[in-house]
């Protein structure tokens, strides 16, 4: 995935109004929601996560976005997965979520575009039709149950435009259009998006995911596509592999994080032992005990429920007489 491009998620909260990266700086990174890396991750190699938000005051709403993304060694592929929250005052209703990207691949002049069902998956694609031997960089959008959750794709030769951008790009990802191919060779971007969607104050979107694939023939891009479905199945169900002795006390990241309602948190130990694994506010103020005594070597798990607790980072800690470590998680509301 080394080649050139730049993209951004997009909101329409109506056909003249439009939060995005492009041409406008309407995110911000959240309070307490800066990216995190982690090598190895939870659930695949390599992970990050961050927390940003529409800052826009002229925009009807507020959306809160958590961004998620996985990547696996040698796999043509990263996953994204988005989860949208209204942290404003106001019900929203008719709103569309999108992906834009500009990927530059060779020659950007000579680019062109398409789409394809292959195998019943819906995905956009560019390559350089002015150079044979061109990889081929695609994107797919999956909704929560991992179907193709696109409701509008299209490819836009100049598309940064400051004269009626908003208008412009709103209605590209509500008028239901799937573009099949692009008319020439030329610099292309891609805009793909799904909707309508409503939120009530205070609740969160289910999910999507976005994955964006390369292959150095088209067949190898729809084996990338297909394998990047499978890996947001496999991280949607999956629970952290380890060993059934471990050799080393461990305490894993919690799962899913960023959480709302509930998460779940693995340690081991590598022998019998009596702990304590409580929970803290980030200012390391004690808020409860999740489990405390005797328990045996292996693994074990707890799942956390806030309750009333407000948004924000929160330190969980388990101590024994051996062993201590303290991880963060954060929780969104």
């Amino acid at each position: 995935m080394d080649h050139l491009w730049d993209g951004t998620v997009l909101i329409s909260y109506n056909e003249n109004t439009i939060a995005t990266a492009v041409s406008q700086s309407d995110y911000r990174t959240s309070e307490e929601g800066w990216v995190h890396f982690y090598e190895p991750g939870d659930m695949s190699d390599e992970e990050a996560y961050v927390i940003y938000e529409d800052a826009e005051g002229s925009h009807p709403g507020k959306i809160q976005i958590t961004q998620d993304t996985f990547m696996w060694e040698n796999e043509p592929f990263l996953l994204t997965r988005y989860w949208f929250r209204n942290t404003g005052t106001t019900d929203l209703t008719d709103l569309y979520f999108g992906q834009f990207m500009d990927f530059d691949v060779i020659t950007y002049y000579t680019n062109r575009g398409a789409w394809s069902t292959s195998d019943g998956t819906g995905f956009a694609y560019m390559y350089d039709e002015g150079d044979p031997a061109t990889p081929y960089i695609g994107m797919a959008m999956f909704d929560n149950n991992l179907n193709t959750a696109c409701t509008s794709h299209t490819f836009m030769q100049g598309y940064n435009l400051s004269s009626g951008y908003e208008t412009y790009m709103s209605g590209l990802m509500r008028n239901g259009i799937i573009e099949q191919s692009t008319p020439e060779m030329e610099e292309y971007a891609m805009l793909m998006s799904s909707g309508p969607f409503d939120l009530v104050v205070d609740s969160e979107m289910a999910p999507f995911w976005i994955a964006f694939a390369v292959g150095d023939t088209y067949e190898d891009l729809v084996d990338a596509i297909n394998l990047a479905q499978d890996r947001a199945v496999q991280v949607t169900n999956a629970e952290p592999d380890d060993p059934v002795t471990p050799e080393s006390f461990i305490l894993q990241q919690n799962f899913p994080n960023p959480f709302n309602a509930s998460t779940t948190i693995h340690y081991a130990l590598p022998e019998d032992a009596v702990i304590h694994l409580s929970i803290y506010d980030i200012n390391g103020h004690y808020i409860q005990t999740l489990e405390t005594g005797y328990k045996k070597a292996g693994q074990h798990r707890v799942t956390w429920q806030p309750g009333d607790l407000a948004s924000g980072v929160y330190l969980y800690r388990i101590q024994s007489e051996e062993f201590k470590q303290v991880r963060k998680c954060m929780l969104i509301k």
